[in-house]
Parts: structure tokens; C-alpha cells; sequence
């Protein structure tokens, strides 16, 4: 048996296992009702109590079939047959009660997903695309042509930090504006940590937490300018790809550590160049004592004006 086949039956293996754990019943009714009879009792809380179901052989034929149709079908008429293998991270699929259909995104089992061959892996992720969350739009590289799944382990992505600013550049911020208009600081803290995603292992705040440790949640932001504008997570892509091979001349993770932040006490505000002595909480102050005095001259910058 040469290579070729060997990989296709483990795959026809990896598909029809991840098949069988979660597809419902209700999705196998082009092959009979005896499948869907057969599955629905599968799906019995108590299955794994029956050593030797009598419709066993009907159920790995089913699964056969359905990993037969992904092995050899069309890329553009896959996303019906693999929406069974999506999954979100709250509910279980089989208790839920509802299709994958009247949901909201969800995510592919990463450990499944990397038991199938390259090949299969870019057909899966190439098909699903529009079903992913944004982050996982990223994180598998769907909108380039060679998606993959990131290597467990991986520290590529982690070590991209290392060229990425805390708040990018203004002619970045410019180009990645759309047309209706974002909040700028949003739209950069979000763009760096987008930088971040593209191949990596670690998931959520756990990924972004080198630039932004704070913020929570990068996939509003990207969720919308993407719907609009899906080319954007490409070139997000993109440019991850070439930090990766070229880097920077500026190592901003040395630069951060540095130079760390600078806790501006109201009274360093008080004592700054320019700032007249106006006591804090005085008749004629708009502010309460304890705070800083808006009232008070703004300080003189050192370069002058910068408007």
C-alpha cells in the first residue's frame, strides 16, 4: 500500500471518530431512518453501557460515508457536511438542543482537527472559514492560501511580540480605519494585539497579554471591520508572516521593559512646569480636594507647540 493511501484511510479513521461524537441524528437522514434510529440510540446517556450494539456496523457505515464525501468532495460544498464538526466553548452539542445552524460562531476541536493530514487540514479550514470567530479566522490563517493549524508548543508568535508596539504606528492606524469610522485607541490596541494571533497555541487574554494585559476581548472590533472588509484579517496575516522572517530594527519588548510606566500622581500633576500653584479644593476650583485642578494653566510643552 503506498503513502498516499495510508494517509487518505487515516484520515477516513480521524473523520469518522469526530464524525460519530458529534453529528446529530436529525443530519443523517439522506441515508434512512434506520441511520437516524440507529444514531438517535447511540446518543442514549447510558450508550457506553452497550458493549454490542446491534446497529454498530450501521453507524461506522454512516460515518464512513459522511468522511468519504469530505475526503473527495468539492472545497466549495463542504461547509454542510463539516458544520456537524463545529462546537462553541459553553454548551455541549448533544444537550443543547439546537443546530449548528440557529448558533452563533463556534470553534473546531484543535486536538481533532491536527489528527487529519495537511491536505485535509487546509480543506477543512478553507471550508468552514465563514463559520469561525474572528480570532479563530486568525489563529488558523483561513484567508491565506495555506491555512494551518498552529504546532503545539509553538513560540513564533509569542516572539512577534517583540516587534509590535504597544500602540501602532499612525500610518497604520490610517490605512486600517474603515470608512464609517472607528475610535482610534480602540482600533490600535485592537490592531496590535491582532498581530499576535496569526499561529498561536495559546488562546484569549493568555495570547495578547504581552501588549495588552487589560483588555479582554480584541474580537468586536475585528469582528465588524472583517465582515466588511474580510481581505483585512488576510493582510493581518500578511503581516505577521513578514515580522516573522524580517523583524524589525526596534526590539519593543526590550523598549517596554525600560522604559515601564509612570504613575502620574496628582501631585507630580500639581508640581509640572507651567502649572500654577492653585491649591486643590480652594474656593474658585471646579474640583474636589484630593483631585487634580483642570482649572490651572496647562503646562508649556519643551518642543513648543505640537498642534
Amino acid at each position: 500500500m503506498d503513502a498516499a493511501s495510508v494517509t487518505d484511510l487515516r484520515d477516513l479513521d480521524a473523520l469518522a471518530v469526530w464524525f460519530r461524537q458529534r453529528i446529530h441524528p436529525g443530519e443523517l437522514k439522506h441515508l434512512g431512518a434506520a441511520t437516524v434510529t440507529a444514531m438517535t440510540e447511540y446518543r442514549d446517556d447510558n450508550h457506553a453501557l452497550k458493549r454490542h450494539q446491534p446497529t454498530a456496523g450501521l453507524i461506522a457505515a454512516a460515518m464512513t460515508c459522511h468522511a468519504i464525501d469530505v475526503i473527495t468532495g468539492d472545497d466549495h460544498r463542504l461547509d454542510q457536511r463539516l458544520t456537524p464538526l463545529l462546537r462553541d466553548v459553553h454548551t455541549q452539542y448533544q444537550r443543547s438542543g439546537q443546530t449548528p445552524s440557529a448558533r452563533g460562531p463556534m470553534i473546531l476541536s484543535h486536538k481533532r482537527l491536527t489528527s487529519l493530514s495537511e491536505p485535509l487540514q487546509h480543506k477543512v479550514l478553507r471550508s468552514v472559514d465563514a463559520k469561525l470567530p474572528v480570532i479563530e479566522r486568525l489563529r488558523y490563517r483561513t484567508r491565506t492560501p495555506s491555512p494551518r493549524a498552529p504546532q503545539p508548543g509553538a513560540t513564533t508568535a509569542a516572539e512577534r511580540g517583540r516587534y509590535i508596539p504597544q500602540y501602532p504606528w499612525p500610518d497604520w492606524i490610517i490605512r486600517f480605519q474603515p470608512l464609517r469610522g472607528a475610535h482610534t485607541d480602540d482600533l490600535a490596541i485592537d490592531l496590535a494585539s491582532a498581530l499576535l494571533i496569526p499561529g498561536n497555541p495559546v488562546r484569549n487574554i493568555y495570547a495578547t497579554g504581552e501588549l495588552n494585559p487589560w483588555r479582554s476581548n480584541i474580537s468586536v472590533f475585528l469582528s465588524e471591520i472583517a465582515e466588511r472588509y474580510p481581505d483585512v484579517l488576510t493582510l493581518l496575516c500578511n503581516i505577521a508572516a513578514y515580522l516573522d522572517s524580517q523583524a524589525t530594527p526596534i526590539d519593543y519588548r526590550r523598549r517596554r521593559a525600560t522604559f515601564t510606566d509612570i504613575e502620574f500622581t496628582p501631585s507630580t500633576h500639581r508640581s509640572a512646569p507651567g502649572r500654577t500653584p492653585t491649591p486643590v479644593g480652594a474656593a474658585g476650583c471646579c474640583t474636589p480636594a484630593g483631585t487634580c485642578s483642570p482649572c490651572s494653566p496647562a503646562p508649556t510643552s519643551p518642543i513648543g507647540d505640537t498642534r
